[in-house]
């Protein structure tokens, strides 16, 4: 890991830049209440990980540095809108569900993206018991279906018509299990 990447939790003077980001990064817009969730709600800012970049290492802590990459998260208890996603299992653990993953691409390579992944799992199981990880990713997303199976994920399903206004229209659904691996630094 570069000693120039900071992460951290996401505050108001954050989201103008982390609205740019999923606008230039992600192919569907987001509203201004999901934005407003991650203030507003403690969980959901828990959940929410920063990646800036500093051209100076030693002024972390004493500067924001620029907004390279984010993953902002939901937990859901069980069941999802997607089949898929949930397991049948009577003992189902929470799920942390990734709404949102995205990193500049001057910025891949560089483990940021998978240490914002590893930290906010590890999070989510020592304060919220997850046993999964889930996310939908675009059909026509090959760079992220690579990074997702790199990262142990299952394709566990497909949804067609998911994303009405782009072409594909599909998701993959992903999944992977969590455990004391995880919790080890694995």
């Amino acid at each position: 890991m570069p000693p120039n990447v900071h992460f951290r939790t996401c505050t108001t003077e954050d989201i103008p830049a982390f609205k740019r980001l999923n606008s230039l990064l992600l192919p569907i817009p987001y509203p201004e209440s999901f934005y407003r969730e991650i203030l507003e709600d403690s969980l959901t800012n828990n959940i929410t990980l920063l990646a800036t970049w500093l051209d100076d290492p030693s002024t972390i802590g004493k500067e924001k540095g620029r907004l390279v990459g984010a993953i902002r998260c939901r937990l859901f208890a069980h069941s999802l809108d997607s089949p898929a996603l949930h397991s049948s299992a009577p003992d189902e653990k929470p799920m942390l569900y990734l709404s949102t993953l995205v990193l500049l691409s001057p910025y891949r390579s560089h483990g940021i993206a998978a240490q914002m992944l590893h930290l906010l799992i590890v999070r989510a199981i020592e304060q919220y018991g997850i046993g999964s990880v889930g996310a939908h990713v675009w059909e026509a997303n090959t760079e992220g279906l690579e990074w997702y199976a790199k990262r142990g994920f299952r394709d566990v399903g497909r949804e067609e018509g998911y994303y009405r206004r782009l072409k594909p229209s599909g998701v993959v659904v992903v999944r992977r299990e969590v455990g004391v691996g995880d919790l080890l630094g694995k």
